[in-house]
């Protein structure tokens, strides 16, 4: 079994192809420990959802025994199979559990309906795979740059409410961005002036990494509350990407009426 770690499970939303919704839990402190070579297998369990929403998300009414099912397989596949559970993923109606295991398990888990507990009126089904690089969790269910950035903007808020903020008063905010060169970091700052950001002078350390050599402070005076700060980093990583710019998030002092 790996060395013990906390947990960081947080939760975004996306679309698959087709504008389907996509609801995702995801254990983000794996990202600082795997792959683990000891956990090569990936198994994925399926539980179809009784009452799916139109949307094919869960419905409030399941959530309560939605909870039970995942405790129940949770449980169970960590402690007979040795298995990490990295996060869930739901769309289509159907809620997929994953879930990395070593390879001492793999027979056990293609004997998977011997292992489940009872899950009350749910089936579940299980698909095991060789994952060694872990690609199931870095590639499908870890979020993109957005969706990461959304999932980072809601702790700096909630700490802001936490410290007496009201979000929807206006201040300062700062943004931070890095570039591999001078060149890339004064074209960004020309291209973040024209969208009302107002930028300071290049900066470089010999400390940083190459590519992100050079870094670049920018503010704007705008509000938080109601989705600003997502609409903002939205935007901000629209207009830095033909710049390669790497957007490092945002600060903000305490706005008090």
């Amino acid at each position: 079994m790996p060395a013990p770690r906390e947990p960081s499970f947080d939760v975004y939303l996306t679309q698959l192809e087709g504008d389907i919704p996509l609801a995702v839990v995801l254990d983000m402190a794996v990202a600082d420990h795997g792959p683990l070579p000891t956990h090569p297998l990936r198994l994925m369990v399926r539980v179809p959802l009784l009452h799916p929403r139109p949307d094919g998300l869960r419905d409030a009414s399941e959530q309560e025994s939605m909870g039970i099912v995942e405790d129940s397989l949770v449980e169970t596949l960590t402690t007979r199979l040795d298995g990490l559970f990295v996060g869930r993923f739901m769309a289509e109606g159907v809620v997929t559990f994953g879930f990395y295991l070593p390879e001492s398990s793999r027979h056990a888990a293609d004997q998977l309906a011997d292992l489940l507990p009872p899950l009350g009126n749910y089936t579940a089904e299980g698909a095991l795979a060789d994952d060694p690089e872990w690609e199931f969790y870095f590639d499908f269910l870890f979020p993109d740059r957005f969706s990461h950035q959304v999932m980072m903007n809601r702790q700096v808020l909630a700490n802001l409410v936490e410290a007496g903020d009201h979000l929807e008063l206006p201040r300062e905010i700062d943004f931070f961005a890095y570039f591999s060169s001078r060149a890339l970091a004064d074209e960004a700052a020309v291209t973040l002036g024209k969208a009302g950001y107002t930028a300071d002078g290049p900066d470089s350390s010999d400390e940083r990494p190459a590519e992100q050599r050079w870094s670049l402070q920018f503010h704007r005076i705008d509000r938080l509350a109601d989705g600003r700060a997502d609409e903002l980093c939205h935007e901000i990583l629209t207009l830095l990407a033909p710049h390669e710019g790497v957007f490092d998030g945002w600060g903000s002092p305490l706005a008090k009426a």
